[in-house]
């Protein structure tokens, strides 16, 4: 089912959509970050590591070192309580062995569950719709400004605030950008 260009009605349809194919995804996200709302007890972050990156195809080979990586964040706690952009930046950055990685969706996704409301999801759907509605005039960005948190929650609320969305928190949005990215990827 297509859901087409921003609006509300579209909006509607796509949490529908998500919801429906993704429910009990959702559902078990949600209990896990319920039950578990801290990322300072190694075997709770990776429990909740390895379960979001099966679920939403994050590609974290590393899950263990991913995990050990958050526990040893001090204060994120709070960060991400406070919906602090930064978060994302601490926890995506992640050095295994010599090398430094960025897992950059991964750890949108992460603070997206620990606090849906102050944390829109990054993914290359949401980057490919967004991307496609900058004809819109709703930003002015460039494309290397979706892979910046701080920039890129900027860009989805400019893009909420131009179509009128704002009735919608991020949790409705992403559902929304994710479908409507699929598609547009798919053209």
């Amino acid at each position: 089912m297509a859901v087409g260009d921003p609006n509300i009605e579209n909006v509607k349809k796509a949490g529908k959509e998500f919801d429906s194919g993704y429910d009990p995804t959702e559902w078990l996200l949600r209990e896990l970050f319920k039950k578990y709302p801290n990322s300072t007890s190694f075997d709770e972050v990776q429990l909740k590591t390895r379960v979001l990156n099966v679920l939403y195809y994050t590609n974290v080979q590393a899950v263990n070192v991913v995990a050990r990586h958050i526990v040893n964040l001090k204060g994120l706690d709070s960060e991400i309580a406070t919906g602090a952009c930064d978060a994302v930046r601490r926890i995506a950055n992640v050095k295994l062995s010599n090398t430094k990685r960025c897992f950059y969706s991964f750890a949108t996704k992460y603070c997206s569950w620990q606090n849906p409301t102050a944390y829109p999801i990054y993914d290359s759907t949401a980057d490919a719709c967004l991307w496609f509605y900058r004809k819109d005039k709703f930003a002015e960005f460039k494309r290397q400004d979706l892979g910046t948190y701080a920039r890129f929650r900027e860009i989805v609320i400019a893009f909420r605030k131009h179509y009128n969305l704002e009735a919608f928190d991020f949790k409705q949005l992403d559902s929304y950008l994710y479908h409507r990215g699929q598609e547009i990827i798919g053209k």
